[in-house]
């Protein structure tokens, strides 16, 4: 069970339009930004899909010790 103080009322399962937003603004510092950031991100979706030892490093690099490591 689990509380939230701003949760979602509407979940949307693929809500591909929070991504197009975040892609049209990055694209307004040029296309290197939007390059970074798509790399960034798949490099992310390896490490949790791949490697469990990668996946503790990253989040102690974020400082969050309240995230569960799956």
């Amino acid at each position: 069970m689990a509380w939230s103080s701003s949760g979602v009322i509407n979940a949307i399962e693929d809500f591909t339009a929070f991504d197009q937003d975040i892609y049209l603004k990055t694209l307004e510092s040029g296309n290197e930004c939007t390059a970074a950031i798509k790399k960034l991100t798949q490099s992310i979706d390896i490490v949790f899909q791949q490697d469990t030892f990668m996946k503790k490093e990253l989040f102690q690099a974020f400082s969050n010790e309240n995230m569960d490591i799956v």
